[in-house]
């Protein structure tokens, strides 16, 4: 959000997954020796056993508070990025729908997007009551919201708004669906796909869209 260019940009989350996916790899790693030494444990029961087993006293302490601070840290970036998505790209594209007014009070729409979220988390939490499911269900709507088109910019690719908007919809659809059909919460590579073909039908439909009406106006032309 905050690079000049699309190339800064690039840059900038070339550099994030490749930091991303040392420290996952560390962490799988960790898991898996302890998993390996106590092959009983479920998954829930892993970082608990490796917490209490492996750490002292004092580092306990310093992992709970660097967990409270990224949980604080986390949520506010993405209440302020959700409200700052909701308010820029979704709003406009149903208030053109059904208005013709050109303004959006946007202060006001990312406020309360920001209060919608808030109440949304809070009674997501509330309701799951594990850290584990809490876990799933953001990843199951984190990664196909934002990864297809992350890896699309890092490609370089031109993507216009409206296919990124529907794959979206798409993503978060097909992951609705599968969790109320099948109670699933590793459904997140299922969004994913759904919204890669949602964003390519939409893209190859817009640019298809854009090529009949530029040989429409060049015939009225002739």
């Amino acid at each position: 959000m905050m690079c000049n260019d699309v190339k800064k940009t690039q840059r900038s989350l070339f550099y994030t997954a490749a930091i991303f996916a040392f420290f996952a790899f560390s962490y799988a790693c960790m898991g898996l020796l302890v998993y390996s030494n106590n092959p009983n444990l479920t998954l829930p029961e892993i970082i608990p056993f490796l917490l209490n087993n492996y750490c002292p006293t004092g580092l306990k302490g310093l992992l709970g508070a660097g967990v409270v601070a990224m949980c604080i840290s986390t949520t506010e970036s993405l209440l302020n990025g959700n409200a700052v998505i909701f308010t820029n790209d979704v709003v406009p594209i149903f208030h053109k729908m059904f208005s013709k007014k050109t303004y959006l009070p946007s202060v006001f729409m990312a406020r309360v997007a920001t209060i919608a979220f808030c109440c949304t988390s809070v009674y997501v939490a509330l309701y799951i009551k594990d850290l584990f499911r809490i876990f799933m269900v953001f990843g199951n709507f984190y990664y196909p919201v934002v990864m297809i088109p992350s890896i699309l910019l890092i490609l370089g690719c031109n993507i216009k708004r409206a296919s990124i908007m529907c794959g979206v919809f798409c993503g978060i659809f097909a992951t609705f669906l599968n969790y109320i059909l099948t109670g699933s919460l590793s459904s997140y590579f299922l969004g994913m796909i759904a919204h890669l073909v949602g964003l390519l039908l939409t893209e190859l439909f817009v640019r298809m869209k854009g090529k009949n009406d530029k040989a429409s106006a060049t015939e009225q032309e002739v």
